[in-house]
């Protein structure tokens, strides 16, 4: 009974782990202050929509990281939820644009749960850094 609960324990504790991996803390306190700062200064529909976005992108974030393995669309779809947060928190001041080359690999083939989620990485800070300098933001795919 003790070696179960303590498989139990590990298990839980490596979960944890897991998700605490792929949601940076530095990211969450941004967000959590754009909410803050658009409720302040009486932008509430943007603090309705940065929230709604933000709550999206944490229940998928909690979802995938219950499994190994998520679809390129899945990813693509993290990153875009992403990317429409920061630009929301820039206020408009970069666009992005996220491509699929000709002959990419169908939305349906599965990648490593990590490939380019946003959350356990922070953003590049030249690219965010150039993109308040009115420069743009493109990724490529």
């Amino acid at each position: 009974m003790q070696q179960q609960f303590d498989l139990q324990g590990g298990k839980a504790s490596l979960e944890l782990h897991t998700i605490q991996t792929q949601m940076n803390p530095h990211f969450i306190y941004n967000s959590l202050n754009a909410i803050h700062s658009f409720i302040l200064s009486s932008s509430t529909d943007l603090a309705s929509s940065y929230l709604t976005r933000f709550s999206r992108l944490m229940r998928m974030t909690l979802e995938h990281s219950s499994r190994e393995w998520i679809t390129l669309e899945e990813d693509l779809e993290t990153l875009d939820l992403y990317l429409q947060l920061e630009s929301l928190r820039f206020e408009g001041q970069f666009d992005y644009d996220i491509r699929l080359l000709p002959g990419h690999p169908p939305m349906n083939i599965l990648i490593p749960r990590s490939s380019s989620s946003p959350m356990c990485k922070a953003p590049s800070g030249t690219g965010f850094y150039n993109a308040r300098k009115g420069k743009g933001l493109s990724r490529s795919k």
